[in-house]
């Protein structure tokens, strides 16, 4: 049941794709932030880590190439400390959960040609919202944490780290720093200035909010969005199949809660402790 394309009625139409470039150039410069520290909770848990909370401009300006409508208006958001993977959840990772008979088996996804991808090493990929959710529960009860889906603010603050532009890394698409033919092992790119990976490209990765196609009216304290279309969840970060356009940070699409897309996969956020 795993999709192997974004389905039609899921996402909507784009202009054309940004130019790629092999040159990471643009006015948007990453901010150097110093991670406070990571962990893992067990052996067979996601590493985290733990990022400082401020303020940053969600959204995508009027004058960026590519953008949509429901991408803005851009407004300060305010997000508080959190945890967040720095990888998006691995294949091992899942696995634990399926073995504990909490979680559903995933097929295997093809990896990179010609590349030594240790395949436990690859995302966990046709993941739905809601079983995103029970994995994240699965590992709230293995640790006494509170592990969750990060909200669509949290999301865009993660990824941006500090960049105000396209991507985290400039205002141009620049090929080499993200997985543009099948899903590649996780780290296998560069990292963002908070020390993620893959947040574009690789897999898509849901966020907690229900879709609606503006942020008029969207919380300014980094909460998810509760209301509007609730059957369908907010994805972000693009798939290693998404063209340069929606693989910008802003880009947004909804699907649905119980598709089990063969792009989408998760990243986790929980909570910290003093």
């Amino acid at each position: 049941d795993l999709l192997a394309t974004e389905p039609p009625a899921a996402v909507e139409a784009a202009p054309a794709p940004v130019a790629a470039s092999s040159e990471a150039v643009g006015a948007a410069k990453p901010v150097k932030v110093k991670i406070a520290k990571t962990f893992r909770d067990c052996d067979s848990c996601p590493l985290m880590a733990t990022l400082p909370g401020g303020a940053f401009m969600m959204g995508s300006p009027a004058s960026e190439p590519g953008r949509n409508a429901y991408e803005g208006p851009q407004r300060e958001v305010t997000i508080g400390k959190i945890a967040i993977g720095v990888h998006e959840v691995t294949a091992d990772e899942w696995n634990a959960c399926v073995a504990d008979g909490a979680c559903p088996p995933k097929r295997a996804p093809n990896r990179a040609p010609n590349r030594a991808d240790d395949t436990g090493k690859l995302p966990a990929l046709g993941v739905s919202w809601r079983e995103a959710n029970v994995y994240a529960d699965w590992l709230s009860k293995e640790t006494g944490r509170k592990y969750r889906l990060p909200t669509e603010a949290e999301g865009e603050y993660a990824a941006r780290a500090g960049a105000p532009g396209a991507y985290w890394w400039g205002d141009r698409f620049d090929a080499s720093r993200i997985s543009t033919t099948a899903a590649s092992a996780v780290g296998s790119f560069e990292a963002n200035a908070f020390g993620l990976h893959d947040v574009l490209g690789n897999a898509r990765e849901w966020v907690a909010d229900c879709y609606v196609n503006n942020f008029a009216k969207a919380p300014t304290d980094g909460a998810a969005v509760t209301d509007g279309d609730c059957g369908r969840r907010v994805i972000r970060g693009g798939a290693w199949s998404s063209s340069p356009v929606d693989m910008r940070i802003a880009n947004r699409s909804r699907v649905d809660v119980n598709v089990h897309a063969g792009y989408m996969g998760v990243r986790m956020a929980a909570e910290t402790r003093k």
